[in-house]
């Protein structure tokens, strides 16, 4: 259903539809009181009375409203339109994901992803520093934009299946046991495995991810499910000069990415900021990690925290099964993104 030209909120009025997934669409939308262009994501009317799709919107709209940084999408505003479809508003962004810079560029040379990979640590600091993990850090929801002196200026996105740290308050991290939330690929093997995630999974992910974009392949594939979560568990990375020997990749990020990429979390890096540190440290200009990594102080939109509603009931996910089809390179449903953002668009070099 196309909702063009129909108004949420009493003031937000979506102009253009952007993108749609199996829960929920994306339009442009003009902030009708401050006349702003804005993002609106909008449940499916299909899928509004599903428990775990009010989750999952509970849970970004909570997510996203606790951190502020300039490398976070913005979630400004969250609520239910009167047949009951919750929404959410964001920051209207320009460009495209890595994914689709990776499919149309192929492997990037580590001058240009070291401060991509920066970028990508500093969202995550800010939001480890308010309790919020990501738990799907991969391509797709790492969004690039020509800002002003930099082509690729990153954004994260995606904060619905996020764990909110100390939350009482059901979020999407009660999940039960022998259930897994995110993207096989990127997944941290203690994630894999079952456990809860941490600051140091959403590392090990920032790992796989920097190995995609250097090598144009993960760590680990397969043909299913199960088969990644497996390698993920027990098989040790290709070390990166190995399975991509052409791209000239230096020594040193080989090392630091195969740290990221350790199967124990305590043998990675201590935290976000100690791995921006090992990458500023093979970058020639060798950028102040505190530019990157230091918070803004904002404090987080508390008006938004209190107005979410809870839903119903727990969220609904999936169990990993022998009988999973196979899915090589595929996310799961509950973990399918769906970028709030036009694309693809070439940026001048």
């Amino acid at each position: 259903m196309d909702r063009t030209g129909q108004t949420f909120g009493g003031r937000y009025r979506l102009q253009r539809r952007l993108g749609q997934g199996g829960m929920a669409e994306v339009y442009a939308a003009r902030d009708l009181r401050i006349d702003k262009a804005v993002a609106v994501k909008v449940m499916t009317s299909e899928c509004a009375a599903l428990p775990r799709v009010a989750q999952r919107f509970v849970q970004e709209a909570r997510a996203a409203s606790r951190i502020r940084h300039a490398n976070v999408l913005d979630v400004t505003d969250f609520g239910v339109a009167d047949d009951g479809v919750a929404f959410l508003v964001m920051e209207l962004l320009r460009g495209e994901d890595l994914a689709a810079t990776l499919e149309r560029e192929g492997p990037l040379p580590w001058p240009r992803v070291g401060p991509i990979a920066l970028q990508i640590c500093a969202a995550l600091a800010a939001a480890h520093r308010v309790g919020v993990i990501h738990r799907d850090i991969k391509p797709s929801n790492c969004f690039r934009l020509h800002a002003p002196g930099n082509p690729d200026f990153i954004k994260v996105v995606d904060f619905g299946i996020a764990r909110v740290l100390g939350s009482d308050r059901g979020g999407a991290e009660a999940t039960t046991a022998g259930t897994v939330l995110g993207t096989p690929e990127y997944m941290a093997p203690e994630v894999a495995a079952g456990d809860d995630a941490g600051p140091r999974s959403d590392l090990y992910s920032v790992g796989a991810l920097i190995y995609k974009l250097l090598t144009g392949a993960a760590p680990f594939v397969g043909d299913s499910y199960q088969a990644i979560l497996s390698k993920q568990i027990f098989e040790p990375p290709v070390p990166l000069r190995r399975r991509a020997p052409a791209r000239e990749i230096p020594e040193a990020v080989d090392a630091l990415v195969l740290r990221a990429l350790a199967k124990d979390p305590a043998q990675r890096h201590a935290d976000m900021a100690a791995l921006a540190v090992a990458i500023a440290d093979t970058l020639p200009e060798r950028p102040d990690v505190a530019l990157w990594i230091e918070p803004t102080n904002v404090e987080p939109t508390v008006s938004l925290v209190d107005a979410v509603a809870e839903p119903t009931r727990e969220p609904v996910t999936r169990p990993l099964t022998q009988a999973d089809p196979p899915r090589a390179g595929r996310t799961v449903p509950l973990a399918t993104p769906l970028a709030p953002l036009d694309r693809p668009r070439r940026w001048p070099r």
